[in-house]
Formats: C-alpha cells, structure tokens, sequence
C-alpha cells in the first residue's frame, strides 16, 4: 500500500473532489489507479432511480446502518427531528433523502413518506426510505418520450482513497496504535485516515492525536464504509473482521416516514430482508470438488461445505 501511495505521490495522482469519483468523466478523476470503462448506458439509472420515476426499478437502496455512519461534522448527536442536517458532505453526495430534487430530471422533490410518489405502497418502492445516488449519473433522462440514451460510465477498481485506508488499517495493526510511525512507515495510520477526512469538499475533522486503539478501530471502519460505499468493499471488509455474525445476522434497518411535516416523520424501523450469515463457513469460499479430486488426502473441504 505504501509503494502505491509513494508512486501517486511522484506521478501526479491526488485526492480530488469526492464527487468526482462518479459521473460521465469520473476516469478523468486526480485519484484513479485503474477503472473499467463499461460504455454509454443508462442500466445504473434504470436499476437504482426512485420507483416513480418512468422505467425506474428502485434497485439499490441505502440503510439506516449505513445513514448512521455519517458523524456529524460537529461532533454532536444527529437531532431526531432533523437527522440529516449538518452531516458529513459525504452523505448528501451519495444518498437521497425524502424532499431531495433527484434525480436532475425529476421535476418534483422525492416524495419517500408513505403514500408519496416514490414510496410505498408502490410495488418495488424502497424499503429502507433511501435512494442511491453514488455511481448514478443524475443527469440521465430515462423516459420512454424525452430520454436521449446513457452516458458513459466507469467502474472503480483502485483509487488512491482505497490504499491510504488500506495503509491506515495495515499500519494501526502492524503498530498496535494510531500515532506510531518509524523510519520506513512515516505516516500514522491517524494521519491516512486524515487525508481522506480533508479531501476537497468534505473537510471533516481530523482524528485527534492520542486515540485510544478501541476509539480509532471503531472510527476507522465507520470512515471506510463511508468513504468506499456501493464499491464493492464491505462484503470483504467485515468478512476479514471476522464480523459477519455481527453485521449480516441483524435485520436491516430503515427511516418509515409516516407523514409530511417534520414534527412526527422520522421513525427507525426493521426492513423485512432477513440474511442469515454462518460462521465459520461464510468467511470462506468452498473449494471446488474438481480440485479436491486431484489429492483427496491433502485438499480438505472448508468447514461447512
């Protein structure tokens, strides 16, 4: 990880503007290592814009789990009346609440409360009271009439943000600690996680010196779901945590907005997805019987298969 970040350093590759990472040019942006360039299409919109939306299918839709792992950016408790001002840029950017203006060709507000126009009972409505805008290109006109085709879009696969909180969990656990450094590991896991707190546009305050190790484990994993979210790392990440029990075997949770003024419409609920995740052996992948055949006495099955 930090052959990567030095090689970024020397060539010119930096941490640029958060949105930047999504959108028709976003393999333009000042962090990518390598993305893969899929072609003009409009399927992301298709499957993730708001139910409501003509041809919309409401595809991937964001939890309260993930709406709580936003801090504040003063560092107060979000008010229960009010839970979204005041968050980590990084949230607005990548999730649509009730009352937003998304997508840009949407000509009303996103109506999320029950009985709304993006809603249930709907069918297929979000469950969960979020719409995903991360990755989706807001833009985009997918109706039948007025639509003019999809743009081109462009999956991340390694992007500076990623090594510097690989390099910030590596250095924290190499260490034991989230100051420590040394001659050949000159910056604290602290000090990575910093630089993606403080990118342009999301500014958000800096881990403090003196962090206790449980203080700064529990942070970092909060600030790289937040900072990688819908890029296909969470899967792996509580799997090498060894916390799947913990995160997979809880119903998701959802924001039930259950009328149109502020005063009495937020209420956390259970969404009705039940996962059940096993351990030991969902923290592995079976092998395949194929390979076992070749040397049954050495090749034994991963437990649970």
């Amino acid at each position: 990880n930090l052959d990567v970040i030095n090689f970024c350093s020397k060539n010119g590759i930096s941490l640029g503007k958060y949105t930047d990472l999504w959108g028709e040019n976003n393999w333009k942006a000042s962090e990518m290592i390598f993305v893969r360039r899929v072609g003009a299409t409009t399927d992301p919109e298709v499957t993730n814009f708001p139910i409501g939306l003509e041809n919309a299918r409401s595809g991937n839709c964001p939890t309260q789990t993930l709406v709580d792992a936003y801090e504040m950016k003063n560092g107060s408790e979000p008010n229960p009346k009010d839970p979204y001002t005041g968050r980590d840029p990084r949230f607005a950017m990548t999730i649509a609440v009730n009352g937003d203006k998304w997508p840009n060709t949407n000509p009303n507000p996103l109506e999320i409360y029950v009985g709304g126009r993006n809603a249930s009972p709907i069918p297929y409505a979000t469950q969960t009271g979020y719409y995903l805008k991360k990755y989706v290109d807001g833009s985009t006109d997918i109706s039948a009439s007025t639509g003019s085709g999809g743009k081109v879009h462009s999956w991340v696969t390694f992007r500076l943000g990623e090594f510097l909180l690989n390099y910030a969990e590596a250095t924290f656990k190499y260490f034991g600690g989230a100051d420590n450094k040394d001659g050949e590991l000159t910056m604290s896991a602290r000090e990575a996680v910093n630089k993606i707190r403080k990118r342009t546009g999301v500014d958000m305050p800096e881990f403090p010196e003196g962090m206790s190790s449980d203080n700064f484990w529990k942070r970092y994993k909060n600030e790289r779901m937040v900072e990688l979210a819908f890029e296909g790392h969470r899967f792996w990440d509580v799997r090498r945590w060894k916390e799947g029990d913990k995160y997979f075997n809880v119903r998701p949770k959802g924001m039930n907005y259950n009328g149109e003024s502020d005063a009495d419409f937020f209420r956390v609920t259970e969404v009705i997805v039940q996962r059940k995740f096993m351990t030991p052996m969902h923290y592995l992948m079976p092998i395949p019987k194929d390979d076992i055949n070749k040397n049954e006495r050495k090749f034994v099955q991963n437990p649970g298969y």
